[in-house]
C-alpha cells in the first residue's frame, strides 16, 4: 500500500521540478549565472530611469585602436591626416586640438607633420566611424635617453682643478 501512495507523489514531485526548470530557462541569464525574469529586469531597469539610455550611452562610448602606418596626405585647413597601412588599407584621421602630438620626443603640430613620414598612434573610433586622434607620433620613435648614452666616464670641468 506504502508503495502505491510514494510512487505517484514522488513521480509528481519530478514532473513539478521539470516544469520549474523549464520555465526558469526561458528566462535572461544573468552574467554571474544567475536567473531574473524579463520583469525583473524591465523593473530594475525602469526604476533606474532608464528606458534604454543606457544601453545607448554604453554602446556610444569611443573605441581606441593603437596604430602605425605612413602619412598619405595632410589637409591642415580641416585638420584631417590620411595614412596608410603597408596592407594598403587608408584611414582619415580628425586631429582636434585635444590631441597630443609629438615628434621626435617633442610637442609637435600638424605643421611638423610631412607626407609619406611614419606615423602612429592611438585613435578613437566614434559611433558614426569618424576617427579622432588621441595622441600622434611623427616620424621613428624617439631614442630613449639612457639608450643613447655610454659607459664613458664625463669630461673634466672646463678649468680642470681637481
Amino acid at each position: 500500500m506504502k508503495r502505491n501512495v510514494i510512487l505517484p507523489l514522488a513521480v509528481g514531485s519530478l514532473l513539478a521540478m521539470l516544469a520549474g526548470c523549464q520555465k526558469a530557462s526561458q528566462n535572461e541569464q544573468t552574467p554571474a549565472g544567475g536567473v531574473q525574469t524579463n520583469a525583473a529586469i524591465q523593473k530594475a531597469t525602469n526604476a533606474a530611469g532608464a528606458t534604454g539610455k543606457v544601453a545607448q550611452a554604453v554602446a556610444a562610448k569611443p573605441k581606441r585602436y593603437p596604430f602605425q602606418a605612413a602619412i598619405e596626405a595632410i589637409d591642415k585647413e580641416k585638420g584631417i591626416l590620411t595614412v596608410k597601412f603597408k596592407a594598403g588599407k587608408t584611414w582619415q584621421i580628425q586631429v582636434g586640438k585635444e590631441a597630443k602630438l609629438t615628434k621626435g620626443g617633442q610637442p609637435a603640430t600638424l605643421d611638423d607633420a610631412a607626407a609619406g613620414e611614419e606615423i602612429a598612434g592611438l585613435v578613437e573610433e566614434l559611433p558614426d566611424g569618424t576617427r579622432r586622434a588621441v595622441s600622434l607620433r611623427f616620424g621613428p620613435k624617439a631614442e630613449e635617453s639612457g639608450a643613447a648614452s655610454t659607459n664613458a666616464p664625463a669630461p673634466p670641468a672646463p678649468g680642470g682643478g681637481q
